[in-house]
């Protein structure tokens, strides 16, 4: 949809993840990240007694799959897709609310996640994208998932857009 955005978005994060195993460890860190990120929202609920009641995480998805959706249609898809499996393991699972399990399980990603993401980084011998612009921590789902396009030898453009002037 806004293709010069999300080239501008993903090009700015393509600086920052150039070798090969650095981005080996964020396709293991980022969706780690995202999971423990979405059991830890899924503690916080919105309710309309009676009426209405949803896990916070899955609002947040939703607002970040709009902007998504806005950049591209296709990418944004499968993100859509990995997201819902995400929050539904997370309801069935964890029963959208803190317990001390689901506390371990949040803490043991997030830090997984994160280490992957650091050694992935010294490997790189750059600091995270997200230091000089924190919305580049958005952006880390979008690129991977381009980047999984890519290695499938689809959306050339894209890659080609993404990776003139490097």
């Amino acid at each position: 949809m806004c293709k010069k955005l999300l080239t501008k978005q993903l090009k700015a994060y393509h600086q920052y993840h150039t070798k090969c195993w650095t981005q080996i460890t964020h396709f293991i860190g980022v969706p780690l990240i995202i999971f423990s990120l979405i059991i830890l929202t899924s503690w916080a609920h919105i309710r309309v007694p009676g009426f209405f009641d949803m896990p916070l995480s899955w609002l947040l998805s939703i607002i970040v799959l709009v902007y998504y959706f806005f950049m591209d249609i296709t990418l944004a898809a499968v993100l859509t897709v990995i997201f819902i499996i995400f929050n539904v393991i997370v309801s069935i699972a964890m029963k959208n609310r803190p317990s001390w399990i689901s506390l371990q399980v949040f803490l043991f990603m997030f830090i997984i996640g994160w280490v992957f993401q650091f050694v992935g980084h010294f490997i790189e011998k750059k600091k995270p994208a997200f230091f000089d612009d924190f919305k580049q921590t958005l952006i880390a789902p979008l690129y991977l998932t381009a980047e999984a396009f890519f290695y499938f030898g689809l959306k050339s453009d894209l890659k080609k857009a993404i990776e003139e002037n490097e």
